[in-house]
């Protein structure tokens, strides 16, 4: 009986304990401003498309925010059947700066073509 009620009681602080685990670390100032950068490379392109670059989620990392940024614009026809890019480093700043031209490019090529 009483280690029912020891469990009972060890039950609340054992999930206050377990939530605390969950919770992300702050962002570093450096990696916040990281955030930021990749966020402004996106916003150009996503005002294009009369939308905006979204913020990170929080807990994402830099290269997941990235990877979701590009995945976003991708171009469909050129990436068809290949599903979420996923990439990192060196493979991500190349694509990142492709995507975000091209679709650039495409928007600024129709919007000639219609006289805007």
């Amino acid at each position: 009986m009483a280690d029912s009620a020891t469990a009972a009681r060890s039950t609340p602080s054992a999930r206050v304990a377990a939530l605390g685990a969950r919770i992300p670390a702050p962002v570093a100032e450096e990696d916040r401003k990281l955030f930021i950068a990749a966020q402004m490379r996106c916003e150009p392109v996503a005002q294009a498309f009369a939308d905006s670059a979204p913020a990170p989620l929080s807990g994402e990392t830099l290269t997941e925010y990235r990877t979701r940024l590009v995945n976003k614009f991708k171009p469909t026809v050129a990436l068809e059947g290949r599903g979420t890019l996923r990439m990192n480093g060196t493979l991500l700043d190349q694509v990142e700066a492709q995507i975000y031209a091209t679709r650039c490019s495409a928007l600024i090529r129709h919007r000639s073509r219609m006289g805007c």
